[in-house]
């Protein structure tokens, strides 16, 4: 698999969002654990991955492009995949990204039990009732990531879906963002109880 990135990556991740620095020094530790028993093409690509990392954390284009934004102000949510990081720009999400913080399993869940709104107005559920590896949002998501069970030992599934029309494959750069924002999501339903589906900010 090869890996590409440039000044326009650098540029998407600033927009829309980047790993954050904890995620990135997180990443750094586990890549450096995970290449040890692999072959050279293995260690190549773990290399090749840390280095999209590290270019996106410390890219001079990604801290201008972030100030720009900041002048703009902080309602501009555009319809792409975008990484929130509290509770009013979740409620104001766009439908690509409705598609998958909806994907995110707690969330789904506590859709399907009826529990939170679920972007009723904008959202579609193409797979009711699917949850997990059963939905095939979140497989697009999962394919391929690297994940560490509780003995720090690294395990991944290739699940190979046939894209359905108008899908597009997500980039490495597009899944972590969405992976950085289901982790904020699980932190702000524990901390709070607003409803991060109800673009009208309800509680749940």
């Amino acid at each position: 698999m090869n890996l590409a990135f440039d000044g326009e990556d650098a540029w998407s991740v600033a927009l829309y969002g980047a790993p954050s620095q904890d995620t990135i020094s997180y990443l750094k530790t586990q890549y450096t654990n995970f290449a040890q028993p692999l072959n050279e093409f293995g260690r190549a690509f773990i290399d090749r991955s840390k280095q999209v990392f590290e270019y996106f954390s410390g890219s001079n284009a990604m801290a201008f492009a972030r100030s720009v934004i900041n002048s703009m102000g902080t309602d501009m949510v555009a319809d792409e995949i975008i990484a929130f990081i509290n509770v009013a720009q979740f409620q104001k999400a766009m439908p690509k990204m409705q598609r998958w913080i909806m994907a995110e399993p707690s969330i789904r869940t506590t859709y399907h039990m009826q529990q939170c709104d679920g972007y009723s107005r904008t959202y579609h559920d193409l797979e009711p009732g699917k949850v997990g590896e059963a939905h095939y949002d979140y497989r697009l998501v999962m394919d391929g990531i690297v994940q560490f069970d509780e003995s720090d030992r690294a395990h991944w599934k290739i699940y190979g879906d046939e894209l359905k029309e108008g899908d597009t494959k997500l980039s490495l750069a597009e899944k972590t963002i969405i992976l950085n924002t289901w982790d904020t999501a699980r932190i702000l339903h524990a901390l709070a109880d607003d409803d991060l589906t109800s673009e009208s900010g309800g509680k749940l």
